[in-house]
């Protein structure tokens, strides 16, 4: 239909800036002579995640992995195909922009193109399938995951603390250099702007569930911020009701179409304290925080809908224990949760054993990296 068409175009082109205001952010943790080496490395990355899903990762996921037979469809240049292609890539996108990152300044920009292409062919695709997909069997059970708390924010989440830990070694944190407040301000409103595009996508096609969509999307930033406002009332900076936009932003991602707005709220506004309690407290080694902020955001925006997810919102009317006791869309939801980390983990350190065996690099040795 040409309504579900114009809907997804009008979605990715939302999401389209927020890929590259990423970058932008977490460049600017880096020190002054990397910042260069820093966009190189991550623009890079974009370009072969870009090339990645259009190569492999559509047809691996939405075409039952038919890379052959797909191609001849692609090249018919169908526009709900192309539409659905882009809208859906935006999100393995961002996935990736997000644990790149985490290598801030440790290696040169060729590892993201080996290491991203596994990745999604070893943690991406299998998660998407299983959550996202009519034969995927997590959905079938009734796990939940509307727009990618578990599918893309656990799992490049997960992904950041693996790599933090296997390249310890940190570059110095001057995120917080005055030059870069106004750039950052803008990269982040540019991400919360272009998230509407990522929290409606999923509908694909404007239906009565937008409203709540959106007005989820805004209570989330307003409510995390809320939160680190509270945890930081005495010392507060600009850069810490930025990092409350993203996380409400990320916590919303699993349930904004199936949590009432009172709910949202609730569950933003703790997502927002606990998260600058652990970026306070934790120490892990990641100049741009992606696994406190995305990993530990999505885990509690998809655990929070074993609580609070509305059986009037949800597809099959799966119910949150608050409203009543269901154990086969608990068990399903826990049962999501275990399998999205356990494939991030076995999948990215399998993506990490692949990456050493390929002699693709320069100063002698697989990747470039500091502690090589």
């Amino acid at each position: 239909m040409l309504s579900s068409l114009i809907f997804k175009l009008t979605c990715f082109i939302l999401m389209w800036p927020m890929l590259f205001s990423v970058p932008v952010l977490y460049a600017n943790a880096a020190p002054d002579p990397q910042v260069d080496q820093s966009l190189t490395m991550m623009t890079m990355g974009l370009l072969t995640a870009i090339l990645a899903w259009f190569c492999l990762g559509y047809p691996l996921i939405y075409d039952n992995g038919h890379i052959g037979s797909f191609w001849p469809s692609l090249l018919k240049a169908e526009p709900n195909l192309l539409a659905d292609m882009c809208l859906q890539g935006a999100f393995f996108i961002y996935a990736a922009i997000m644990f790149m990152g985490t290598l801030n300044g440790r290696v040169a920009w060729p590892y993201f193109v080996v290491f991203t292409p596994l990745w999604l062919v070893l943690v991406y695709s299998p998660l998407a399938y299983l959550l996202w997909t009519d034969q995927g069997i997590l959905k079938a059970m009734g796990a939940l995951d509307f727009s990618g708390g578990l599918v893309v924010h656990l799992s490049a989440g997960l992904t950041s603390l693996i790599l933090a830990r296997r390249y310890h070694d940190r570059s110095p944190d001057l995120g917080n250099r005055p030059s870069d407040l106004i750039p950052n301000y803008m990269a982040s409103f540019l991400i919360a702007f272009g998230w509407f595009g990522f929290n409606l996508g999923p509908l694909g096609d404007f239906s009565q569930q937008a409203p709540l969509i959106i007005s989820n999307t805004v209570i989330a930033v307003l409510s995390a911020s809320l939160g680190q406002v509270i945890y930081h009332y005495k010392h507060l900076k600009s850069r810490h009701l930025m990092t409350g936009m993203m996380v409400g932003l990320v916590t919303s991602t699993a349930g904004v179409a199936f949590l009432p707005l009172w709910a949202m709220l609730i569950l933003a506004m703790v997502s927002g304290y606990l998260i600058a309690w652990a970026l306070d407290r934790w120490s892990i080694h990641d100049p741009v925080d992606s696994f406190i902020i995305n990993g530990l955001g999505g885990l509690i925006g998809a655990t929070g809908l074993i609580f609070l997810a509305a059986p009037q919102l949800t597809p099959n009317h799966e119910t949150g224990l608050f409203f009543a006791f269901k154990p086969d869309f608990i068990g399903a939801q826990v049962l999501a949760l275990g399998l999205t980390m356990l494939i991030t983990w076995l999948g990215t350190h399998l993506t990490l054993y692949l990456c050493q065996l390929i002699p693709f690099s320069h100063k002698g040795g697989t990747f470039s990296c500091k502690n090589h």
